[in-house]
């Protein structure tokens, strides 16, 4: 009895893997490619922006990670030079005098700007998982990566070959003169 019991638990535990997977999936395939509309006019970089959305779904400065952003930050400007702008999009509830202290107190100073309609959320139709809240925008605004670089370090990892990948000119290469 007590067999059964764990082989229906571990059924299950496979099946939620499997459906929260599938979840991912959805999101990133309808992101993938897709213009990130962004309310004001803000400069993509020269190679590309991360933008990562704040909403107010708890601890303001626990969700910004600024210390985390500053080192993930210093690790991309040492590979492209300041050529990845950092966006942070900050839900309309979060008063931007707090925003703005907490990134003064941190000495760290990205790009941010309050999302006052909360057309970011809208217009990019954000689910309500944070996790999914993080883009790796190219030149031309189209997202090519989602996720958090600073909470998951397979993401981070992502995020700086894609960021190599960027900053590298593509070339045809004619495999016919090997």
């Amino acid at each position: 009895m007590k067999q059964i019991i764990i082989i229906i638990a571990l059924a299950g535990i496979i099946f939620a893997c499997s459906v929260e997977h599938s979840k991912f999936t959805n999101i990133i395939e309808h992101q993938i490619g897709k213009p990130f509309v962004l309310p004001n006019s803000v400069d993509f970089g020269s190679k590309g922006c991360i933008v990562n959305y704040v909403d107010s779904s708890d601890c303001t400065a626990c969700r910004l990670k600024i210390s985390q952003w500053k080192l993930f930050l210093s690790e991309i400007n040492e590979l492209c030079n300041d050529s990845v702008t950092l966006v942070f999009a900050v839900h309309p509830s979060i008063p931007k005098q707090i925003v703005s202290t907490l990134f003064k107190r941190e000495n760290f100073s990205p790009i941010f700007l309050i999302d006052s309609a909360n057309q970011i959320k809208t217009l990019n139709e954000l689910g309500k998982d944070i996790r999914m809240h993080t883009f790796l925008l190219n030149a031309h605004g189209e997202t090519i990566v989602i996720g958090n670089p600073v909470i998951n370090p397979k993401i981070k990892k992502l995020y700086l070959d894609e960021i190599k990948k960027l900053l590298s000119p593509t070339e045809d290469i004619d495999e016919t003169k090997n």
